[in-house]
């Protein structure tokens, strides 16, 4: 019963993907100089700490090919791919500096970040942002609450999430 119910979600889930419009850009945005090059790549993804595991998974890369995949621990997977213009991507990128990405710090995990609240069985957001030479990996616990970046971390997880249409407005 327990695989079934998972099935239906991911498909489910897969439908709803399909039908939804990938990548939405409602305000203009100052494009810096951003290099495209071959190793250019924005990855989300979303994990339950949990038994259900790996959530979803989002890449973008320098080419504008947006891999969507749908992972869980049953071991159904699906893979949706899309492409993106060159001006989307860095639209996308160009935002992401634009907010600080490359100012956050690599882990909001534990208390040694300053959690005034933790608790356990919370999503864990990776977001992976590589241009122009530079790199950062930001892993967000969600069960780690009160630290100083908290409000910059989420306004950047949203924007990702409406960005490729996987937050409803």
């Amino acid at each position: 019963m327990k695989k079934l119910a998972v099935f239906l979600l991911f498909i489910i889930g897969s439908i709803w993907l399909t039908s939804c419009a990938w990548v939405q850009f409602g305000q203009k945005t100052e494009l810096k100089n951003v290099d495209l090059s071959y190793d250019t790549l924005v990855v989300f993804e979303k994990s339950q700490l949990n038994a259900y595991g790996t959530i979803y998974r989002i890449t973008m890369q320098g080419d504008g090919l947006i891999t969507y995949e749908w992972i869980n621990s049953a071991s159904y997977k699906n893979v949706i791919k899309r492409r993106a213009s060159n001006r989307a991507v860095k639209q996308i990128i160009s935002k992401l500096e634009n907010m600080g990405f490359f100012e956050l710090k690599n882990s909001y995990l534990s208390s040694d970040i300053g959690c005034k609240e933790l608790t356990t069985s919370q999503t864990l957001v990776t977001m992976i942002l590589k241009a122009g030479g530079r790199s950062r990996e930001v892993r967000h616990y969600h069960g780690c609450k009160g630290f100083v970046d908290e409000k910059k971390l989420n306004k950047i997880e949203r924007y990702i999430e409406k960005t490729f249409s996987l937050r409803r407005k």
